[in-house]
């Protein structure tokens, strides 16, 4: 069993730096033997994350010797947010002169998703094994940069799912 939980925030980076990310998933198999020849295993991976974006940025002098003077950060002035169909758009007037000169969609994210997988193998005789499969994944995203770990763990269990099922059957001829 694995557990990865990271932390971007631009420790050691230049004050500009633009993005909070934080994740947070955890993936191992779980396994039960009843008998020598009935078993279930399940294998699941929950994964939360987020990204939230700011102080917007444009390369400005790209081979300038420190990394932080490569690039200029946009004045409250020059970026508008525009809000239209439940999604963000940021509108940059990188020319100050009071028309948009570009735009771009919201890049703040919130991912939530359940992948999971359940087996159960019974060998009914030697060499014959039937094998009765569920699978199911469930995925989530929204445009919104917040992270609240119990809140996004708790709604995984909401989110629609593609579920498959399965069935192996394996039998031994003996010729």
């Amino acid at each position: 069993m694995s557990f990865l939980l990271f932390f971007i925030d631009g420790a050691g980076l230049p004050r500009r730096w633009p993005v909070l990310a934080l994740c947070a998933g955890l993936a191992g198999p779980l396994a039960a033997t009843f008998t020598p020849n009935l078993s279930l295993q399940l294998y699941a991976q929950p994964f939360v994350s987020a990204g939230s974006y700011d102080r917007w940025m444009e390369v400005d002098a790209p081979r300038a010797p420190r990394f932080g003077d490569r690039f200029r950060v946009y004045e409250e002035s020059e970026i508008r947010r525009v809000e239209g169909n439940g999604f963000g758009l940021y509108e940059i007037d990188s020319d100050r002169d009071g028309t948009s000169d570009y735009s771009f969609g919201a890049p703040d994210f919130n991912l939530k998703s359940l992948r999971s997988n359940l087996v159960l193998r019974w060998q009914y005789r030697p060499g014959s094994t039937l094998f009765l499969v569920w699978s199911r994944d469930q995925q989530s995203f929204l445009n919104d940069g917040s992270f609240a770990f119990r809140r996004d763990v708790a709604d995984i269990a909401g989110i629609p799912s593609t579920d498959v099922f399965l069935i192996k059957f394996e039998h031994w001829l003996g010729l």
